[in-house]
């Protein structure tokens, strides 16, 4: 039981590393596409409107993960004591 909840959590980081590279690419995608943005004089009130969305989706998203972690983390100990 102990080992297979740690290759269950093995596996769950390796998810949420990639969760965050995705992030990352999105950032740098974002930051990329500013110059673009910027040329092409394109109106920055709305797409930035847009991006506080997505961060505000995005950190709205961590809070369910870290009350995730704390439900398993919780559950877990629970297991290992018994």
């Amino acid at each position: 039981m102990y080992f297979h909840r740690d290759m269950h959590w093995y596996i769950f980081n390796i998810d949420v590393f990639y969760r965050d590279i995705y992030w990352y690419i999105l950032m740098f995608m974002y930051f990329h596409s500013d110059m673009y943005w910027y040329i092409f004089n394109i109106d920055v009130f709305y797409r930035d409107i847009y991006w506080y969305i997505l961060i505000f989706m995005y950190f709205h998203s961590d809070m369910y993960w870290y009350i995730f972690n704390i439900c398993v983390f919780s559950f877990g100990h629970v297991l290992v004591h018994f």
